[in-house]
């Protein structure tokens, strides 16, 4: 594939705004949202600075994930106008000959293992806060909030809440991911870009400078390939 970084593209523009991810993205936040504002109130009713220091950081970090999904939402079609635009213009890393193609594959390859484990982290991040390996009640303030507020019912928030806890991570850095996808395909854009720019004249390599100079029908060619460079610069920076 042209595209050096499907997988990014895959999981986070292709699945990241499918219509079920998005159902799923409404119906979370809607949830998370009303935990949130629990999560407020309980706080200014036993409020302690104990609570306080333990709790800050995790409110802080569901503030965070709430306001990219809700960005998320809000962004969606600048969102996807931009990818969908960056992937029309996009040249074949074909384009610039073998040995630019094998750079950009190589390069790409070291930056998609980087990723990998990084989306892996991030995964086993979710996945070691989940009750089945320990006491979460010091983590999660939901925990005596659901029991407080719900009693016997509390099962029922605590599970989707926890289910739900990957999807949460995977909101936060959708965003981020995204703009790194972009990033990294108009670098590649602008290596094929730059090549291109070097190799302008290669085919007139075997004629003498002077009749470059004289040569009308290479100047008009000139003129047209350098139009078209500037063109593709131009639409990139776009």
């Amino acid at each position: 594939s042209d595209d050096c970084f499907i997988v990014l593209r895959k999981i986070f523009f292709d699945y990241g705004y499918h219509r079920y991810t998005k159902l799923l993205n409404k119906i979370y936040l809607f949830f998370h949202s009303v935990v949130f504002l629990f999560q407020i109130y309980y706080m200014a009713n036993h409020f302690n600075p104990e609570l306080f220091s333990m709790m800050s950081l995790q409110m802080i970090m569901f503030f965070y994930i709430l306001t990219t999904m809700v960005s998320s939402i809000y962004l969606e079609d600048e969102t996807v106008l931009s990818i969908n635009s960056l992937l029309t213009v996009s040249w074949s890393i074909e384009s610039a000959g073998p040995e630019i193609r094998n750079l950009i594959i190589k390069k790409s390859r070291t930056i998609n293992i980087i990723n990998y484990l990084a989306l892996s982290l991030f995964a086993f991040s979710a996945t070691i806060l989940l009750p089945v390996f320990g006491d979460v009640s010091k983590l999660f303030l939901c925990v005596p909030i659901f029991d407080e507020y719900f009693g016997v019912w509390s099962k029922i928030p605590y599970l989707f809440y926890f289910s739900t806890l990957h999807f949460m991570f995977y909101s936060a850095i959708k965003l981020a991911y995204l703009l790194l996808y972009e990033i990294l395909t108009i670098q590649v854009q602008i290596l094929l870009l730059s090549e291109h720019i070097l190799q302008i004249s290669s085919d007139y390599d075997d004629v003498d400078e002077w009749q470059k100079l004289y040569n009308t029908t290479y100047q008009k060619e000139m003129y047209k390939r350098l139009r078209f460079c500037i063109k593709q610069h131009v639409t990139l920076k776009m």
